[in-house]
């Protein structure tokens, strides 16, 4: 593992060490908190492109972050839809795709993974974690008696996502990342027994935030039951 405070210097040096690297993924980031220096997602992702630029890596794999599409209008997002982020956050990883285009220039085949919820580090199992029969967690109900609706995926599969793609030739651009079927909060709820109380969704509330993960199942076969609360929630 190496890290981008280090520099160009320390890949090749790290390389010297330990032989050729056909590709580079790239996990480095700002997430929201206090202070956060968002624009450092951006600083980042140069930093990582630049070296692997200097140490003639071929390949580069960013996560990003779904956000970079804000809410969409419902329907499932593909790679196409129009980037409409609805935070700061999503707008620093807009940023930190934007550099990509500078290196894929210079001969770097950069991707961005546009990941959607990780079973595990998402806000919703975290705060479920918490959650009492005191102090419950709450949660949007719609006009059709129906909570949110997001796309997740568990830390496994990820892991085996990222296994295929770092072999895998021509990915395109930009690529969601997510189990194939959307779930709902109400089923990872239930699944973890976690006390929860409905309350009306206001009209700033979006239901269905969603990733259209078609153009990643032909690279990866995902196996029946990805997408499944238990089976993720299990990984």
């Amino acid at each position: 593992v190496w890290s981008p405070l280090g520099g160009a210097n320390a890949l090749l040096a790290w390389i010297d060490h330990h032989g050729p690297v056909d590709g580079m993924f790239v996990f480095s980031g700002v997430t929201p908190a206090p202070l956060a220096k968002l624009s450092d997602n951006a600083t980042l992702a140069e930093a990582c492109l630049s070296a692997a630029h200097v140490a003639n890596i071929p390949t580069v794999l960013l996560a990003t972050s779904s956000a970079v599409y804000g809410a969409g209008n419902g329907t499932a997002m593909r790679e196409t839809a129009p980037l409409q982020p609805a935070n700061d956050y999503g707008r620093a990883k807009v940023a930190a795709e934007t550099v990509c285009a500078g290196w894929r220039a210079k001969g770097t085949d950069v991707t961005c993974l546009r990941i959607g919820n990780v079973i595990g580090a998402d806000a919703l199992l975290l705060n479920a974690e918490n959650a009492s029969v005191a102090s419950p967690l709450r949660l949007d109900v719609f006009a059709d008696g129906h909570g949110p609706q997001r796309s997740y995926i568990g830390p496994a599969t990820l892991a085996r996502v990222l296994e295929k793609l770092a072999s895998s030739e021509q990915l395109p651009e930009t690529l969601n990342i997510a189990a194939p079927s959307p779930v709902t909060m109400q089923s990872l709820i239930s699944e973890v027994k976690a006390p929860w109380i409905a309350t009306p969704a206001p009209a700033t509330a979006h239901q269905n935030i969603t990733l259209d993960c078609s153009l990643l199942a032909s690279f990866f076969p995902f196996v029946p039951g990805a997408s499944d609360p238990k089976t993720m929630i299990a990984e």
